[in-house]
């Protein structure tokens, strides 16, 4: 049973950092998740249409305290677009485990 649980916690890590590669290396994901790309025919761009997929994905698998940590690892931009894609029934439970920080500046962006 415990190589079921290191599997389980790998492949998390994994996807936590998968999550971390995507939205930190590609400027125009964040932006295009939230709305703000210059060019609105990017909004139809095959890869980040299918990079926001990937995204929804993993977080539709993570548990709420892998979100949290991914969250704070994200700087602001990055950190609201990923927030925007973490359904509402998951929002509660992921909000619980992350940082005050994390509650303040999703609460800010929001006001």
């Amino acid at each position: 049973m415990p190589v079921i649980a290191k599997n389980s916690v790998k492949q998390r890590a994994e996807d936590r950092f998968r999550i971390l590669q995507l939205l930190l290396n590609n400027k125009s994901l964040s932006e295009g998740i939230l709305g703000k790309l210059e060019d609105p025919s990017q909004l139809n761009n095959p890869e980040l249409l299918d990079q926001t997929a990937e995204i929804k994905s993993l977080v539709n698998k993570l548990p709420a305290p892998d979100l949290a940590d991914t969250l704070e690892a994200l700087p602001a931009e990055e950190r609201h677009a990923l927030w925007r894609l973490v359904g509402k029934e998951k929002r509660g439970k992921t909000l619980v485990e992350a940082s005050e920080s994390v509650w303040d500046s999703l609460n800010r962006r929001n006001e």
